[in-house]
Formats: C-alpha cells, sequence, structure tokens
C-alpha cells in the first residue's frame, strides 16, 4: 500500500513537472512549492495549477503564477492599506519633477485616443485615473479636451489642481468614487493603474458605466511577459507587494477587458520611462519597437472601445 501511494506521489510530481514545462510554471526557478488554487485574474471558472513565486519572510500574502492567463497575483490581498509610498509632500514634489519631463510621453498617448476618437465629441471629455501631479491633463487640456482626475494621495490631488487650475479632481480611490455618473466620458486614461486596483475586475466594469457609448479606455501596465519578466523571473523589479496586486499577460488583459464588454483597437508593448532626451531618446525609441514586434516591451498599452 505504501508503494503504492509512492508510485502515485511520483507520477502526479512528473505530471505536474511536464505541464510546468509547458505552461511555464518556474518550478524549479522560483521559491516555494507548486499548488492547485483559483486565479483572481482568469476569466475562467476551474481551477489552474498555481506556482507560488515568492517566499517573503515578514509577509502573509505571496505572488503566484498562473500558468493559464500567464500572469500573477497576490494572495491573499493585505489588509492594510497599499501604496502609501504614493504619499507624502515630499514624494508628491519627486512625482511633479518626473512627469514635468514626460511631456513626448502623453502626448503620444493622448494622440493614440484622438484617432479612434469620435470626430463629434466635441470638446472631448477625459477623466484620468491615478493623475498624479495633472501632467497628462494638463497637456490634454491644451488639446482641446475638458478633464478631470482621479487621486488617492491628498498631496498629488492637490499638486494636480495647481496644476490644472478650476479642474475637478476626485480626492478618492476610484472603486469609491459617488461624484460621476453613466455616460459621462469620451475617453478614461488610466496609465500604470490597474496592477495598483485591489479589484481590476471592477474598475473596469465602473470604466464601462461612465463612459459613453463609443467611448475610448487606454490602460498601460507592466507586461508579465515581457523579456525583463521572462529573464529575472522572481526577481522581476514589478514582483513589488507594496504596490502591485495583480500583474497581467497581454492575453490576460484582454480576455479581462472582452468579459467587460470592450473591444480591443490597439495593443503594443512599450519601454522606457519617458524622460529620455536627445540620442538617448531615439535608442530608447528604437529599442522599444524592437521589443513590440514580439510583445517583449516593459508595459502593455492597450486601447479598448465600448461597443
Amino acid at each position: 500500500m505504501k508503494f503504492e501511494r509512492a508510485q502515485e506521489i511520483i507520477l502526479n510530481y512528473s505530471i505536474l513537472t511536464v505541464l510546468s514545462g509547458f505552461a511555464g510554471i518556474y518550478q524549479v526557478q522560483f521559491a516555494g512549492k507548486t499548488a492547485f488554487m483559483r486565479c483572481r485574474i482568469c476569466t475562467t471558472d476551474h481551477e489552474n495549477i498555481i506556482s507560488r513565486i515568492t517566499n517573503y519572510q515578514d509577509r502573509d500574502s505571496q505572488y503566484y503564477y498562473c500558468s493559464l492567463c500567464s500572469s500573477y497575483f497576490l494572495h491573499p490581498l493585505p489588509e492594510k492599506e497599499m501604496n502609501l509610498a504614493f504619499s507624502g509632500k515630499e514624494k508628491a514634489e519627486e512625482r511633479n519633477l518626473t512627469e514635468a519631463r514626460r511631456e513626448k510621453y502623453y502626448e503620444h498617448r493622448i494622440r493614440l485616443i484622438e484617432r479612434h476618437l469620435n470626430p463629434f465629441a466635441q470638446p472631448p471629455a477625459l477623466l484620468e485615473i491615478g493623475c498624479g501631479a495633472g501632467w497628462f491633463l494638463s497637456i490634454a487640456r491644451k488639446r482641446g479636451w475638458r478633464v478631470q482626475g482621479v487621486e488617492i494621495s491628498p498631496e498629488l490631488a492637490e499638486q494636480s489642481r495647481k496644476n490644472n487650475p478650476g479642474v475637478i479632481i476626485y480626492e478618492t480611490d476610484f472603486l469609491r468614487i459617488q461624484n460621476t455618473g453613466p455616460d459621462e466620458y469620451d475617453a478614461i486614461v488610466g496609465l500604470d493603474v490597474i496592477e495598483h486596483i485591489p479589484e481590476p475586475g471592477k474598475m473596469l466594469s465602473l470604466c464601462y458605466q461612465f463612459l459613453k457609448k463609443g467611448g475610448l479606455l487606454l490602460l498601460q501596465t507592466p507586461n508579465a511577459r515581457s523579456l525583463r519578466a521572462r529573464v529575472e523571473k522572481d526577481k522581476w523589479n514589478m514582483l513589488c507587494p507594496e504596490y502591485h496586486f495583480s500583474l497581467f499577460s497581454k492575453s490576460a488583459l484582454c480576455a479581462l477587458l472582452h468579459s467587460k464588454g470592450f473591444q480591443i483597437l490597439e495593443l503594443r508593448t512599450v519601454s522606457g520611462t519617458g524622460e529620455e532626451q536627445g540620442f538617448r531618446r531615439l535608442l530608447a525609441r528604437g529599442r522599444e519597437q524592437l521589443l513590440s514586434l514580439f510583445h517583449l516591451g516593459n508595459a502593455l498599452l492597450v486601447l479598448s472601445g465600448k461597443s
């Protein structure tokens, strides 16, 4: 009986090892052990093979990798408030200076939206989730947009108001926003935001509700299947439990958007900080285009529309 049980254990381990090789679960390279549990990112309703890839000694929450959607998620969700590093006067001033150097970076993303914008939306209305110091909103205003923002950090919200006099900045968690209504915006933007949201599906449902018919949603988020993520594995710097709840692959993010009623209009990967100048900007642009050919860039940039 013991011999048969041992054979069963060896067989199960062998099957998991083979599946892991095909599906991309890093059993050997990553810390921790593999177990069956439900992925918080997949829209599927069956059990997936999940690999724990971190072993934080001082935390209850750990990162797991789902082999079906090729994404990472933090489990269990921390009870205490996250993203506190974005708060404080010093951090707000630092963020303001960073955003001020990203004018071309923001213009590129606004033009992407404008290529698909309803020409009869004049002047078009835009909401930015996680608007930070407000420089994206400022550039959009100069291009004729009516803008509003949402920012959870009190210091950043105040800085955003300074950079955009008279503009409404909601100082709240987007999932708790109450002062806006359905069918109000022509475009909603979330640059490096959805990975910080504990319920990304709920965020997308709210975006769908707030957008006008034919409205546009632009998201940017770290690419869980980027070249850097593949090489660095469990040392990938985006695996940061202080900030990130979920890290998506291209397929996982598209599936989630489709499940909420959005149609994918454009999808690419992007790289670089947006702060490069001169020759460095040319090099960064070339590297970004090369990596994007194979969807290996550091971040996903996805434009979708409300049908």
